[in-house]
């Protein structure tokens, strides 16, 4: 299981800046591509059961077909979710502190 940190990602979020609005709402599937991994990947709309009620842009995972906010180019398995990629943060619970503080 790689860290989070140590995958290329790329979010919705992020794909949004790279276009115009209009051009953004027109797009039905992106190529992306890093270190010779490349995919193509489709881009769904679902409407979805928050405040704004409207339809939202998700990634659809190449290797499960899940919608995701956040795909990454894992080594040996290209361009997958979080799920798929089985991507994990680094243990925060270790912070260098051997013992409790003095009182």
């Amino acid at each position: 299981m790689p860290y989070r940190d140590a995958v290329s990602r790329i979010s919705i979020a992020h794909l949004r800046a790279q276009f115009a609005p209009r051009v953004f709402r027109a797009l039905t599937s992106t190529t992306l591509s890093v270190n010779g991994v490349v995919a193509e990947v489709t881009l769904v709309d679902d409407v979805g059961a928050g405040f704004v009620r409207g339809p939202r842009r998700w990634f659809a995972c190449p290797g499960c077909g899940r919608r995701a906010n956040v795909l990454g180019a894992v080594e040996g398995l290209g361009w997958v979710c979080t799920h798929c990629g089985r991507w994990r943060s680094r243990n925060r619970g270790d912070r260098g502190l051997k013992e409790p503080p003095p009182i």
